[in-house]
């Protein structure tokens, strides 16, 4: 169950009150980058609002003491790849939608966060509700990549974007939607011109704590961090390494999703056979992840056609550390338009390779990029957050007659 306290209503309408109104954060995902999603928010509402917080029983620790936590059990199950996709989605929406409603009548809440909006509203668009003032935050929108970004859909991808759009907007004109966040300023400013639900950006969480950065000259090679599954593009990695004179060292960091460790594994022996030097470094925390990019003299991002921000680009940022990223969409378009680093199409493994072989092999790199990687840093602090998540949640979701 976790730890509750008893809801509280301010009146027998349950209408709002600005010293006493309560939020529910949900998000049903304990791995990657999401427990830090719903600790920072908790920590933006502090004073704001009573928290709570609904999440997988894994993520109870992450959200810290003083906050309410209503444990959803295991969190989203993983499809099955080698079935068709379109139902299993829609039925672990119905799952989620579900969760959602029972998180409700459980915290009694004046008002609810999903912290993760994508999969419930991609499948169930303006169903997703759960009867109270609500707001979503959507990490993925793509419809917008062809005019933004320059990046090219293919026709089925444009079509799944496009349904996409619908559905949020079906979301925003329902009575009870307050307001969409998204981390895309593009998206976010378009969604302000169309009616529904108001919008805002929502960046990155700040960093729990200040990297410590290495000297210059004692940094090496190249890191690829994360959740290490095919997405992350681990075998275009491969591929560059091969297509380069000299190896060069190699550090893969993060945890390993369920059933790749055998392709990981394939792909570590064609890297060394190659003469690249690879070191693995598994379940590794936000510290120690720090600590690996801050001893690199480049991160690499060749991820597959990734939708959304990569709080990765954020963490080489804070720690000096210049990027390698596949052109492809938002995070493309982030590091060419703010300096940090260099983008290809990472599906060319000579150009990769190439890429990874200028940064990874050039001392000075680090310090060539040191400027515009403190400022993209500088754009996530904890002020910052704070007033881009309290502002929008006090106006448009907490204080809304």
């Amino acid at each position: 169950m976790g730890r509750q306290q008893e809801p509280v209503r301010d009146d027998e309408k349950g209408r709002l009150s600005r010293s006493k109104a309560r939020i529910l954060l949900f998000d049903w995902i304990a791995d990657g980058h999401h427990p830090a999603y719903a600790r920072a928010v908790s920590e933006a509402l502090e004073g704001l609002a009573r928290v709570t917080v609904a999440g997988p029983d894994a993520m109870e620790s992450a959200v810290g003491p003083s906050v309410d936590f209503v444990g959803l059990g295991a969190q989203r199950p993983t499809p099955d790849m080698s079935a068709r996709l379109e139902p299993q989605l829609k039925e672990i929406a119905e799952q989620e939608l579900q969760l959602m409603r029972d998180a409700v009548d459980r915290a009694v809440p004046d008002a609810f966060f999903s912290l993760y909006g994508d999969p419930v509203i991609q499948a169930l668009g303006g169903r997703a509700h759960v009867g109270v003032p609500s707001a979503t935050c959507i990490f993925k929108p793509f419809a917008h990549y062809p005019r933004a970004y320059r990046t090219r859909l293919s026709p089925r991808e444009r079509k799944r974007a496009l349904l996409f759009e619908l559905r949020i907007a079906d979301w925003r004109v329902r009575r009870s939607a307050r307001a969409v966040f998204t981390l895309d300023t593009d998206a976010a400013r378009r969604w302000r011109r169309r009616p529904g639900a108001r919008s805002f950006w929502f960046p990155e969480p700040p960093l729990t704590r200040a990297p410590e950065v290495d000297s210059v000259e004692q940094r090496e090679g190249c890191v690829l961090f994360g959740l290490l599954e095919h997405r992350k593009g681990v075998d275009r990695l491969a591929r560059a390494v091969c297509s380069v004179r000299t190896g060069p060292t190699i550090v893969l960091a993060g945890s390993v999703r369920a059933g790749f460790e055998e392709y990981l594994a394939a792909e570590v022996s064609r890297m060394e056979a190659a003469g690249a030097r690879v070191k693995l470094r598994f379940e590794v925390d936000e510290r120690e992840g720090l600590e690996l990019l801050a001893g690199a003299r480049c991160a690499v991002l060749p991820y597959r056609k990734h939708l959304g921000m990569s709080r990765v680009l954020l963490e080489a940022a804070a720690c000096g550390v210049p990027v390698v990223a596949d052109e492809y969409g938002l995070l493309g378009h982030l590091v060419r338009s703010h300096g940090l680093g260099l983008t290809v199409d990472a599906s060319d493994a000579r150009a990769l390779g190439r890429a990874i072989e200028e940064l990874s092999g050039n001392p000075d790199a680090p310090t060539q990029y040191a400027a515009a990687l403190a400022s993209f840093a500088a754009l996530f602090s904890p002020d910052s957050f704070r007033r881009a998540v309290a502002g929008p949640v006090s106006h448009a979701l907490l204080h809304r007659a």
